[in-house]
């Protein structure tokens, strides 16, 4: 089985502010708040794919591909805490939809379909996902891309080597990694 998860919209908002960034990064102007904005977005970006979870409250879309199962179903679904369920989604190999009415949100995100029909060629599971309190090694991991980030924006290397900061990053994050955030 295959599987690809798609953020359809970002509802929350970001965990860093530009104000707490700018005091980081000790920037004490207002020329650089829409660079520093994007920065904080990159960051958290980043994060998200790295620890393979969302930090935001998000719509995502969940896509099952050459799905071998007969007529029960569990997938586990990716990026974090499901909070909601929007809709369960079959599609025949012509591209027909199909709603699935029942279906079992279980511990762990894992999305249970009693009766699912092993025609399909894909499943497209649309639901919402966040943490509800980012952690604060989550914060400092960002801060510190934010700082990389702001620090070569013009693309050239300073006297720091961002491998060095992208070591330093990979470590705090190491324990969020893969990990399921039950809120």
């Amino acid at each position: 089985m295959n599987v690809n998860a798609k953020v359809v919209a970002t509802l929350g908002s970001e965990p860093i502010t530009v104000a707490e960034a700018k005091n980081y990064l000790k920037v004490d102007f207002g020329a650089d708040d829409a660079l520093i904005e994007r920065c904080i977005v990159a960051a958290r970006a980043y994060v998200e794919r790295y620890i393979d979870a969302t930090i935001v409250q998000a719509t995502i879309d969940a896509t099952f591909s050459n799905i071998e199962f007969e007529n029960e179903l569990c997938v586990d679904l990716p990026r974090g805490a499901v909070s909601e369920i929007t809709s369960v989604t079959q599609y025949d190999d012509k591209g027909v939809g199909d709603i699935i009415e029942e279906y079992y949100l279980l511990p762990s995100n894992r999305l249970r379909i009693p009766d699912y029909n092993a025609t399909s060629s894909a499943l497209v599971v649309r639901y919402q996902a966040n943490m509800d309190a980012v952690p604060e090694p989550i914060i400092s991991a960002m801060l510190m891309i934010i700082g990389d980030l702001y620090q070569t924006r013009s693309g050239s290397v300073m006297e720091a080597s961002t491998s060095e900061v992208n070591f330093s990053v990979a470590k705090i994050l190491a324990p969020f990694r893969n990990t399921i955030f039950l809120g």
